[in-house]
């Protein structure tokens, strides 16, 4: 997949305040193992092509990830579930009405690779969605009190976040 920064810009005429839905949730990203591994190394998170066709990275909230998994993502092993508090994304974290009315979180300029609180492996369950439950269950137990929207708090990750193998 051919990938690229995205250029910070304008939101559009449909974004509602960052706070609408709560101002410090976890929200995530999945994106390749390829390219997780490649932002450990650089430092940044190369945007996907559709998020550059977009003008902005496309992220979810806890309630819409698994969803966005099995309807984007179902069939495509080497996948990766990150996670950021909201609140560590500001000031370019707009949150904006997207699939069926539902306000997504969209990130507007690179996403700060040294504030992702854990990356785990998304491997694909029997229906062939990727696993989205047993990825946040995984960074439950080896992260504690980060891994769930209800767990998120305002300190700051004391960590640099997993790479996806085994501790």
């Amino acid at each position: 997949m051919t990938q690229s920064h995205v250029t910070p810009g304008t939101s559009a005429s449909n974004t509602i305040s960052p706070r609408t839905p709560s101002s410090d949730i976890l929200v995530y990203k999945i994106t390749g193992a390829e390219a997780w591994q490649s932002a450990i190394r650089t430092g940044v998170l190369e945007a996907s092509s559709v998020d550059v066709r977009d003008g902005f990275v496309h992220l979810s909230a806890s309630h819409q990830v698994a969803e966005t998994a099995r309807r984007y993502f179902a069939g495509q092993p080497g996948l990766m579930l990150v996670a950021w508090r909201s609140s560590d994304l500001a000031p370019g974290l707009k949150w904006e009405a997207s699939r069926g009315g539902d306000v997504f979180p969209h990130q507007y300029g690179a996403l700060p690779i040294e504030r992702a609180l854990w990356a785990e492996p998304l491997p694909l369950g029997p229906d062939d969605a990727p696993d989205v439950d047993g990825a946040i269950a995984r960074a439950a137990s080896r992260h504690p009190g980060s891994a769930g929207a209800e767990a998120a708090t305002t300190s700051q990750p004391t960590s640099k976040p997993s790479t996806g193998t085994a501790a």
